[in-house]
């Protein structure tokens, strides 16, 4: 019998995702940010200079001095409603000039405060803290993915070494201006089936920096936007989870195995993944042959389930491959 075993771009079988991250991770998101996503269910991601945890913001002469960078505490309380944690480097200067602390033991640093993996990576500054030496020296130290300032999507065969990030802000930079849209990028996603990354800092009532942030009714907009438009299809997930789907899709094997009672079999696996991946699923589309549709079932490493069949002849299934998985197509009561 005829049967393929098809990954699922993005997981569950969703069209495409949605991520936004917040840049410097200022504890003001509390204040207004985050009961808007507890209210809509979207997870948010935060980005740490880590050399400034738990302290008022003072660097530069940036128009968010004055406000507060999050201590531990405040970014475990985060990760436990869901949220991912990124290194926005240790001093948000020029990377390139120590790499050792402002890659390596801001990691270090940054894990040990909140308990957690960190495994990604937002420029700061502007895309020269994405150049070559910057990118080897976070493969070096078990990063998965560094995030640009760069406005675009991402298509499924993204580079994750520079993922893009959409623009969320009240008044684009210049010299070429652009206004708020709550829609942004979202129907380009859909139709290409990518992730959008958004970009902002804080938004509240009242915001420093117009062409860095937008304004928390804005914000509102936009994820409502993003339940509107993606409804059942979008995934919103954090940086680590849909970097995570995109490695276990890139690297699994699935190999077809002739069984003793003829049934269509497979096994499944994950060889060279890297190490640092924790969500090791994926989304398979199995082609479910004509004998089998009345009523199909999956065996999976010799647990019997029913197939969800979303389509006609099409059953999906989310798949835990932590360890090899053997896959098997049969009909309920063979």
């Amino acid at each position: 019998m005829d049967t393929t075993l098809t990954p699922c771009t993005w997981k569950h079988g969703k069209r495409w995702a949605y991520t936004v991250t917040y840049d410097e991770a200022m504890a003001e998101l509390f204040d207004y940010t985050v009961p808007v996503h507890e209210e809509l269910g979207i997870p948010g991601h935060v980005e740490v200079v880590v050399g400034h945890m738990g302290k008022v913001r003072q660097i530069g002469q940036s128009s968010y001095n004055g406000y507060h960078h999050m201590d531990a505490g405040q970014l475990r309380q985060l990760i436990a409603l869901g949220w991912g944690v990124g290194s926005h480097s240790w001093s948000h200067g020029v990377v390139a000039e120590n790499l050792d602390l402002e890659v390596r033991q801001a990691k270090q640093v940054l894990e040990d405060a909140i308990g957690c993996r960190v495994v990604t990576y937002v420029a700061p500054g502007d895309n020269s803290n994405m150049i070559p030496p910057v990118i080897e020296a976070l493969q070096a130290a078990g990063y998965l993915s560094a995030l640009s300032v760069t406005d675009d999507i991402n298509p499924p065969d993204c580079n994750l070494w520079f993922l893009n990030r959409s623009a969320n802000l009240h008044r684009g930079w210049g010299p070429l201006f652009s206004a708020f849209d709550p829609y942004h990028r979202l129907e380009q996603a859909r139709a290409q089936s990518a992730w959008v990354v958004d970009y902002c800092h804080c938004p509240t009532p009242h915001i420093p920096h117009e062409s860095k942030d937008v304004y928390i009714h804005e914000h509102r907009a936009r994820l409502e936007a993003i339940v509107r438009l993606g409804g059942n299809e979008v995934w919103p997930a954090t940086v680590e989870e849909i970097v995570d789907y995109v490695l276990c899709r890139r690297h699994v094997r699935i190999e077809p195995v002739t069984g003793d009672t003829g049934e269509p079999s497979f096994r499944l696996s994950l060889p060279d993944l890297p190490a640092p991946v924790t969500y090791r699923h994926l989304t398979v589309d199995i082609q479910i042959p004509p004998p089998l549709r009345r009523c199909p079932q999956i065996i999976v490493s010799g647990r019997a389930q029913p197939a969800l069949l979303v389509e006609r002849s099409v059953a999906r299934l989310t798949l835990d491959l932590a360890q090899p998985v053997m896959l098997a197509v049969t009909a309920a009561g063979q």
